[in-house]
């Protein structure tokens, strides 16, 4: 699994970006690892959905927030698709 802090970041802000409805993540400064469980990662079975890759971060917001911490999550569905969590703190989370 080759995605990294800065990765799932920059699709947080993206995936923001084409989001209509609510404040636009424009930015995660100083992406820290918080939960990696990339080595050996394996998609989970059934209906169920694991965590690859958790970072934590200072989110810059287009409402001119800038100190806002902001949580990305890379998860993985049964199927092995991928999609990013993000949450600002304290927030409502935003999956894309």
């Amino acid at each position: 699994m080759e995605e990294d802090c800065s990765t799932i970041s920059a699709a947080a802000v993206y995936n923001s970006a084409h989001d209509q409805n609510r404040i636009k993540l424009l930015k995660v400064r100083a992406p820290r690892i918080v939960v990696d469980n990339r080595r050996g990662f394996t998609a989970p079975k059934g209906s169920s959905i694991k965590v690859a890759l958790a970072c934590t971060g200072t989110g810059t917001w287009s409402n001119g927030n800038s100190h806002t911490k902001v949580h990305v999550e890379l998860r993985v569905d049964s199927d092995g698709e991928g999609f990013i969590l993000f949450k600002s703190d304290p927030g409502v989370s935003h999956i894309e």
